[in-house]
């Protein structure tokens, strides 16, 4: 197994029904956390998104 020596953050901007309706930053540690963040949007019973880095206020 190896790992990579860069990091590759990503950030998106996201509303939640939890926000109602106001966008809100979110930074993932890496792109597959961000795809799962997104798969997990598409459920029906959604409701909020919590990652490992703070969201930006």
């Amino acid at each position: 197994m190896t790992r990579s020596n860069t990091t590759s953050r990503v950030s998106a901007t996201f509303f939640t029904p939890h926000l109602l309706g106001e966008r809100q930053v979110f930074l993932f540690e890496s792109e597959l956390e961000s795809a799962v963040a997104m798969e997990a949007m598409l459920l029906p019973d959604f409701y909020y998104l919590e990652v490992q880095l703070a969201p930006i206020a």
